[in-house]
């Protein structure tokens, strides 16, 4: 999915993306960073700790946003996280733009990710647009 578009249409740009992470996603992200928290990998340790369930790791809520910027070259995030996102919940995620910068050709997107009425987390992204 490549959601980047010229700059002079990105000021009606909103992107919307509905997931939900897969344990085979979870797995493969595990076996990847090396990661073995039991609060990722298992689903009764985070319950003895007050969650729903297993939490998704932050990498891949970051991953999902390095799709949707597409091959498109990114060089600012900031992201504030603040619920956790559960393995296998319906999650939104909506980019809106912000502005462009139209002589260096960078693009700021803000992003909120929600579920179940929570929101997960938010931020910007600031990615160099390109014709679509």
């Amino acid at each position: 999915m490549n959601a980047i578009v010229s700059p002079d249409r990105l000021a009606t740009c909103k992107i919307t993306d509905r997931f939900s992470v897969t344990s085979e996603d979870m797995e493969g992200f595990a076996a990847l960073s090396g990661d073995r928290s039991p609060v990722h990998g298992a689903a009764d340790f985070a319950r003895r700790l007050g969650l729903e369930g297993r939490v998704v790791y932050e990498g891949l809520i970051v991953a999902r946003l390095s799709r949707l910027v597409g091959g498109n070259l990114w060089g600012g995030l900031r992201i504030d996280f603040h619920h956790p996102l559960y393995v296998g919940e319906p999650a939104v995620l909506t980019m809106i733009a912000d502005e462009t910068m139209s002589t260096s050709g960078i693009a700021r997107f803000d992003f909120r990710l929600e579920a179940a009425g929570r929101l997960i987390a938010d931020g910007a992204i600031d990615t160099l647009s390109r014709p679509a």
